[in-house]
């Protein structure tokens, strides 16, 4: 896991380099690059001198050289299942936490909750809002709890 991540870090790193350094032919890849690589400016990011399957613009961000055949590694799969996996775990999380809030409310409190979000965005004051609760006859304990309820 922590090689996919410190391999995101060198991808990302390299990405930022890359569109930093100068372009005057504007086809992504830097024109030191070009170059040093081909002795011209003619090839394109989209572009697969060596006919391996990898484009110029991913043989410069894997760092290798786009005049000798390489194998294509699965590390952009990688990286792409590691976002989903995040992603997915993300919204896991944010549903359970939820519904963990949703429990937290007592069946007979509900209407003081929505209550107290509805005051909330009107932008009324907390403790104007505590006020009213306590006029209607709640008890201070049922108000502070639902209050702390984010």
């Amino acid at each position: 896991m922590l090689k996919n991540i410190l391999v995101l870090i060198i991808f990302i790193l390299i990405f930022v380099n890359v569109y930093a350094q100068e372009d005057s032919d504007n086809d992504s890849l830097p024109d030191d690059w070009e170059l040093a690589y081909f002795g011209n400016l003619e090839q394109n990011a989209n572009d697969d001198f060596d006919n391996d399957g990898i484009t110029n613009l991913q043989e410069l961000l894997a760092n290798t050289n786009p005049k000798v055949k390489d194998k294509k590694s699965g590390s952009s799969l990688i990286i792409l299942i590691i976002i989903l996996v995040i992603l997915i775990a993300i919204i896991f999380l944010y549903a359970k936490l939820r519904k963990k809030k949703k429990n937290l409310i007592k069946p007979n409190h509900k209407k003081v909750y929505d209550y107290i979000v509805k005051c909330r965005k009107i932008k009324m004051l907390d403790e104007e809002i505590k006020a009213n609760l306590i006029n209607a006859g709640w008890k201070k304990e049922d108000i502070e709890y639902l209050f702390n309820i984010k």
